[in-house]
């Protein structure tokens, strides 16, 4: 029941969406899915060098976002961070900035 929600919700969103330079805007920010969250959800890391990388938002098909869980990635360089996805307000709407190394 709580998928179909999502789905409903994300399908919405994609009614109020345009596309500008790759970005898309939207005019209502999606909301994070409500899950239930199983003990020990986030499975070991693959090796020592290993960072996780938290669930975000990914633009999908037709403007619409989907929630896109977290998983275990490699650093592309040593020193280097990563910066979770955000929203940032626009003039013409919202724009999801994605989650990137620095």
């Amino acid at each position: 029941m709580k998928i179909a929600k999502i789905l409903f919700a994300a399908a919405m969103i994609g009614f109020g969406v345009s596309r500008s330079n790759a970005q898309v805007v939207v005019s209502v920010r999606p909301v994070r899915p409500v899950a239930v969250v199983a003990v020990n959800a986030r499975p070991p890391a693959p090796g020592p060098r290993a960072v996780w990388v938290d669930e975000e938002w990914a633009p999908g098909p037709r403007g619409v976002y989907a929630w896109r869980g977290g998983h275990w990635a490699l650093p592309p360089r040593p020193g280097v961070s990563f910066v979770r996805g955000h929203w940032r307000g626009t003039p013409r709407g919202f724009i999801w900035i994605p989650g990137h190394w620095r």
